[in-house]
């Protein structure tokens, strides 16, 4: 709860900074630098950046910070395949990119928020994927000439206003999906809090632009979700810190930040037929890739393993009494 009111507080200043700013007459590149890219370079990237320590505790049940050479060959393995199939196939690339993202979004809100052991097995991947594409394509529809401008080059050409409401059929679907699975699995308040912080994600993306909204949705909800879910795990093998945390993430996390610069860098120069922000978007994809594998391995070790008779168990209890 002091997580979820923190992000709640954060949340709600970001988005009063973006309006000071823009009232102040900001341009939209230094709102983007303002707030966007630190949210995303000091929470985003970072909540990433510890897959090697992840990793380890899978293998091993140990908390290390060693960097093993299978996963680092494994790893960019799966970043080296999946960029050449973007360049052959960008589109297919780009649905694949949501689907995994929208799951590990979805995996990351409903395994901190709610006890999703308690669903049965082949449920769970239907909430994480019709949640996070619910919210994921409010989010395009709110902004359809700003997605559609993000991602030219990746994806067949749109009309905004076809575009709009394609993408709002599609969230209209998904939120019902997601919705229904959570009446009938989950208790009447839990169901309660995530229409709340739903709405509320979405309220935040409304009030601001695009890529400030969808940086605070990133950075302060899933990545904090998904750092305090690592501490939270990790604890069960021994002592972990969030100052444990950010020495294991730093290297990692410098690393990619400098790599995302480098190549940004190269595209001023080399003249890559690609916007940057289209560029930036496969960029982060290469890493969601290999990152969604470890973490959902992490999440099933940690949180989901002998729960499910147990919780299924415990809210029969509290219905017959």
């Amino acid at each position: 709860m002091r997580l979820r009111t923190f992000q709640i507080t954060a949340s709600v200043l970001v988005a009063g900074c973006y309006h000071l700013l823009l009232i102040s007459g900001a341009s939209q590149e230094l709102l983007l630098l303002a707030l966007a890219v630190p949210l995303v370079c000091f929470l985003g990237i970072p909540h990433g950046a510890t897959d090697h320590v992840l990793h380890n505790f899978e293998e091993s049940g140990v908390i290390s910070t060693r960097v093993r050479l299978s996963f680092l060959g494994n790893y960019l393995f799966k970043l080296g395949a999946y960029a050449v199939v973007w360049f052959f196939f960008p589109t297919f690339s780009l649905v694949v990119f949501l689907v995994l993202s929208a799951f590990h979004f979805g995996e990351t809100q409903w395994t901190i928020a709610s006890p999703s052991a308690a669903l049965p097995k082949i449920i769970r991947p239907i909430l994480f994927i019709s949640w996070g594409i619910s919210l994921l394509f409010i989010f395009f529809f709110l902004y359809p000439e700003e997605t559609l401008s993000y991602t030219e080059g990746l994806r067949p050409s749109y009309q905004p206003v076809h575009f709009r409401y394609f993408m709002l059929n599609i969230a209209g679907v998904a939120f019902a999906i997601w919705l229904s699975v959570a009446v009938n699995h989950l208790e009447a308040k839990e169901v309660l809090q995530h229409l709340v912080e739903f709405a509320l994600i979405v309220f935040l993306v409304w009030s601001t632009n695009l890529l400030t909204g969808f940086a605070i949705f990133f950075g302060v909800w899933h990545s904090m979700d998904a750092i305090s879910l690592q501490l939270s795990g990790l604890k069960k093998a021994g002592k972990f810190t969030l100052m444990d945390f950010t020495r294991a993430a730093l290297p990692f996390s410098l690393i990619s930040i400098a790599g995302i610069v480098l190549v940004l860098s190269a595209w001023r120069y080399l003249n890559i037929q690609m916007s940057p922000y289209a560029l930036f978007l496969v960029l982060i994809s290469l890493l969601t890739l290999p990152h969604q594998g470890e973490v959902s391995r992490f999440y099933t070790k940690s949180f989901n393993t002998n729960l499910y008779h147990a919780i299924r168990k415990n809210i029969s209890a509290a219905r017959h009494r």
